[in-house]
């Protein structure tokens, strides 16, 4: 039987532009699901880590770090998501999306069995 453990993970974004035109990216965070063959599932409350502002003056963006307001938000919500998966409470397809399996996992290894299957089935006919 799977276990599964939900954590707080993060993707970068391009939040903007600074006032050299070089590029800002910030941390976009949601609480993630992985089972231990590597499936993982991720929910559908995202939070950025930073706030863009507007200087009225001269119009250049100003990235405001929130993470240490965001951070704690999704540590509650995976908190009661692995209390809820504890008491052997199933994800609710509504607020989940399945993404791509852990790398060098299990399930990683075995969706690469699925397409060659699938690639050796469509030659064959």
């Amino acid at each position: 039987m799977n276990k599964f453990e939900a954590v707080v993970v993060s993707d970068l974004y391009l939040a903007g532009r600074q006032e050299d035109g070089v590029p800002f990216h910030a941390e976009l965070y949601y609480v993630q699901v992985e089972a231990d063959d590597g499936r993982r599932w991720a929910h559908s409350t995202v939070m950025k880590g930073c706030r863009v502002e507007i200087d009225e003056e001269d119009g250049y963006s100003a990235f405001i770090d929130i993470r240490e307001e965001v951070l704690p938000v999704l540590k509650r919500l995976a908190a009661k998501v692995n209390a809820h998966l504890a008491k052997g409470g199933k994800l609710d397809k509504l607020h989940w999306d399945e993404r791509s399996p852990a790398y060098g996992s299990e399930a990683y290894i075995n969706s690469g069995a699925e397409l060659e299957t699938i690639m050796r089935e469509k030659a064959q006919g």
